[in-house]
């Protein structure tokens, strides 16, 4: 009886043992796809407003990126603008 008893621990023992590291498995993967998604993107989820992350830093850049090809469009338009009435000019001082 007693060695039943023992073995019954054991194997109660032994099963919540498993228990945690199941538990202790899931927690893993469910932070390697975190840090996936944060390869991917460049922020880990629950980080937002970090202005150090290289996401952060990406949007930035393209933030900048659209206002320069916005002004450079600007300007080209501006050019062509002064070349068709220097033409104009000039055709009519002819």
């Amino acid at each position: 009886m007693r060695n039943r008893v023992k073995t019954n621990l054991r194997q109660a023992n032994s099963t919540a043992r498993l228990d945690k590291m199941e538990r202790d498995i899931q927690q893993v993967k469910g932070d390697i796809d975190s840090l996936k998604v944060g390869v991917k993107t460049g922020k880990l989820p629950g980080s937002e407003g970090d202005e150090g992350s290289i996401g952060s830093l990406l949007e930035k850049i393209e933030e900048r990126l659209v206002k320069l090809e916005e002004t450079q469009m600007e300007i080209l338009e501006s050019i062509e603008k002064s070349a068709s009435r220097r033409k104009k000019k000039l055709g009519r001082a002819k």
